[in-house]
């Protein structure tokens, strides 16, 4: 419990906080499920279902914010890091498609 509310204070105590505060709109823990956009249906088949849970969207005036938190170290290793990259940014591109809006920014968030 201890640990936990340490992470929470660390994230409250953030600019990212400050400006999900200022936000108009704010969703967290979004589950979405769409049909892939990228498969060509070549291979016969009917096309594939993505989904997720996005931690965080909140809109500011130009755009839509997306947010996915870690709690591992992230930065030390190239590698996980690229593929947490890669899961927000496929976020980012279903959001768009959600909303019908720009999503103008991706951040990957240490929890710590």
């Amino acid at each position: 419990l201890e640990k936990l509310m340490g992470l929470v204070d660390g994230f409250m105590r953030s600019s990212l906080w400050e400006r999900i505060e200022g936000a108009s709109k704010k969703y967290f823990e979004v589950p979405f499920a769409l049909e892939d956009s990228e498969g060509d249906g070549s291979d016969g088949s009917d096309g594939s279902i993505v989904y997720g849970v996005i931690d965080l969207v909140f809109e500011e005036e130009d755009g839509w914010v997306i947010v996915d938190y870690k709690t591992d170290d992230f930065e030390g290793d190239q590698e996980r890091k690229r593929v947490y990259q890669k899961q927000v940014d496929m976020y980012g591109k279903c959001w768009e498609r959600i909303s019908g809006e720009r999503v103008k920014e991706r951040v990957l968030f240490r929890l710590s």
